[in-house]
């Protein structure tokens, strides 16, 4: 078994993988006050509720996006497992060529996500990850990483308006069957998830027609549950596009044993 871990600006995702498969899956928030110690009890804790022996473990890989918590967290489960953490970064084998001016410039979180979606489907990809940013990129079939688009995300450009704007309220953000709203709260839903699904979709067949073939669309991240049943339907919903693409990269760069 592997232990993975995708921290994200947000979230900080959790996965148990076997043979390629998810056995477990936790998310908790980013919380850059939790001290080493208590990150370590907090994987502990979720270990020991799915029952999961620390002995089981072959080794765990770490993708990071917040440098502030990254050996923090990395520390943490050394700590735990009593096993080396890989981190993902520009000196990791990933398999993926990174065509962009400055290779060093990419996310961890990004090459996860585009050797997962490659490695999951055998074909050229448009991925849209929605987290604390939407990123929106295209992985080749060739196993290139060409570049792509980041958007405020739909959750922090919410907070930006209702702590802005003294007479809009937070509301919950959900799916409205209307595009016209009738009130405040209809109204900011329409404009914030719909909104942003007219905006990935256009943005999606922008760039597959800049790219010039077709494209496997696929969507992710946290707040892609709002937008899965109504984008349109040759977008694939895959919540676990990262984690898989942190098991193959761990596989690449170690040896696992078989159980």
């Amino acid at each position: 078994m592997l232990l993975l871990l995708d921290l994200g600006n947000t979230n900080l995702s959790v996965g148990v993988y076997q043979d390629r498969k998810p056995i477990c899956l936790f998310k908790t928030h980013t919380d850059k006050l939790k001290t080493e110690s208590e990150y370590q009890e907090l994987l502990a804790q979720f270990l020991l509720y799915h029952q999961l022996p620390l002995n089981l473990f072959q080794g765990a890989i770490f993708s990071s996006v917040v440098p502030s918590l990254t050996m923090k967290i990395s520390k943490a489960v050394e700590g735990l497992l009593n096993k080396t953490c890989l981190i993902v970064s520009k000196n990791i084998r990933s398999g993926m060529a990174i065509r962009l001016d400055n290779p060093a410039e990419l996310g961890a979180d990004l090459i996860s996500g585009a050797v997962g979606a490659i490695d999951d489907y055998q074909e050229d990809c448009l991925v849209v990850d929605m987290g604390t940013a939407v990123k929106l990129y295209i992985a080749t079939a060739k196993k290139e990483y060409l570049g792509g688009a980041i958007i405020p995300g739909m959750r922090i450009s919410a907070d930006c308006l209702f702590s802005k704007a003294a007479l809009l309220t937070d509301v919950e953000l959900s799916l409205t069957d209307k595009f016209i709203g009738k009130n405040s709260h209809d109204s900011l839903n329409v404009g914030i998830v719909l909104g942003w699904k007219e905006m990935i979709e256009g943005l999606a067949d922008k760039m597959e027609k800049e790219y010039g073939k077709p494209l496997k669309k696929i969507l992710t991240g946290g707040d892609s549950e709002l937008l899965k049943d109504v984008l349109s339907p040759d977008f694939t919903y895959n919540p676990n596009v990262v984690m898989d693409g942190l098991y193959d990269i761990y596989l690449r760069n170690t040896v696992v044993k078989k159980e």
